[in-house]
């Protein structure tokens, strides 16, 4: 089972809405994965996205836990 944390806010309550799409119930923004990393958008009150900048993200690398429970960089 895959477990991904928040790069904003490490979080671990995290929603997957798509493929390479997760909400934060924690700090309540979404993320995907792309090729250069993770990019973060602040959800608005009317549905639309604004794009974190990276120095609003937490720097942390996003983890997840393998089939032993042990913590992994997520994509390893």
């Amino acid at each position: 089972m895959e477990r991904v944390f928040c790069p904003v806010c490490g979080g671990r309550r995290i929603g997957k809405l798509g493929q390479n799409l997760y909400y934060c119930w924690d700090c309540a923004v979404e993320f995907s994965r792309t090729k250069r990393g993770w990019q973060a958008f602040e959800v608005q009150a009317d549905g639309s996205r604004l794009p974190l900048k990276r120095d609003e993200l937490a720097g942390s690398v996003l983890l997840t836990l393998d089939s032993d429970g042990a913590s992994v960089p997520l994509g390893s």
